[in-house]
């Protein structure tokens, strides 16, 4: 998994872009918000539940008004900072600071997307927000919730900050020095060994594998890889996708990911180098975690390969998909 490294960072914000792992396996790409998230921001918005957003905001919001897109697209990543955090290149959750006048605290406050919430991204989110802002001398994180807020307390708490909590007029104040403790730094540890168990068991363990590349002939590479999987009395179900055979080593082939009928774990791809980065958009697309590439033509071929490598990991972190490979055969 890619972290930044914290120490004096602050300045460089590509230092706080970077992929990382869900509790379910899933990656995640984060980074710092920009000003032209702003219509993102906006269909995310709409997509949380009434209960998601009154939680947040402590009412009702159904819209965000041009101006609070603008203010919250537009930080000046010092005395107010957002991260946000995407999958599939959509935006499903935001964590953000306010410095309070000039001193070393700052309110936070964070948003989750309603179908990712228990799955470690406001931990993940809350994590690096705290990091950055000790760069700039903030030492203490404050925030207001509601009592029934249960999520945003167990972020607090999963954490491992030394949290503070206060109950004044109906609303929760918590209170977090951003110094890391033995109790942050296990629970970093924990909640990364779970992400990465369960991104590697999409592909150790997979469920569903489609093979895209697998042809007929017994000497071809994915023909061979097809059949070795089968000798190995894999338990799970395989997908062969080849534009015009019916079957394949027996199994019943697809003409295209459209066609499965069913979501993949991992996808493994044996097809000409300037196929792969489409093929891996349709993985995404059929739910594939992992995408084993087995196809030669990248940067072990130098200039246009090495170009052709570094897209295929953009198109795959754009589509939160776990690499292996490319050229990865033997």
């Amino acid at each position: 998994m890619t972290t930044p490294e914290f120490q004096n960072l602050a300045s460089d914000l590509s230092n706080w872009e970077f992929d990382s792992v869900l509790t379910d396996g899933q990656v995640v790409h984060i980074r710092p918000i920009r000003p032209e998230d702003g219509d993102e921001l906006l269909r995310f918005h709409r997509n949380l539940s009434m209960q998601t957003v009154s939680l947040r905001f402590f009412s009702p919001k159904k819209d965000l008004t041009p101006k609070e897109i603008h203010r919250f697209t537009n930080v000046d990543y010092e005395e107010r900072m957002a991260l946000a955090g995407f999958l599939d290149s959509e935006l499903v959750g935001v964590a953000r600071y306010d410095r309070i006048g000039g001193t070393r605290l700052a309110e936070t406050a964070y948003v989750i997307a309603d179908d990712i919430q228990g799955r470690g991204l406001g931990t993940l989110l809350l994590e690096h927000l705290a990091a950055f802002a000790r760069e700039l001398g903030i030492e203490k994180f404050i925030a207001e919730t509601l009592p029934q807020n249960k999520k945003m307390l167990d972020v607090f708490r999963a954490a491992g900050f030394k949290a503070q909590m206060a109950l004044e007029d109906g609303v929760i104040k918590v209170e977090f020095p951003l110094e890391p403790t033995e109790a942050s730094k296990r629970a970093m540890e924990q909640r990364e060994q779970v992400a990465e168990a369960a991104s590697m068991a999409h592909l150790m363990e997979p469920a569903t594998v489609a093979i895209i590349g697998a042809g007929r002939n017994p000497s071809g590479v994915g023909h061979t890889i097809l059949r070795n999987i089968l000798d190995g009395d894999f338990a799970g179900t395989i997908f062969p996708i080849h534009k015009s055979a019916a079957s394949i080593c027996g199994i019943h082939a697809y003409k295209c990911f459209d066609d499965l009928p069913e979501d993949v774990d991992l996808v493994i791809i044996v097809t000409p180098a300037i196929e792969v980065p489409k093929v891996l958009e349709d993985a995404a697309r059929r739910g594939a975690h992992v995408a084993l590439v087995i196809s030669a033509g990248f940067a072990e071929t130098g200039g246009e390969g090495e170009i052709g490598e570094a897209h295929l990991l953009q198109v795959a972190r754009a589509n939160g998909l776990r690499l292996v490979g490319p050229n990865c055969l033997g």
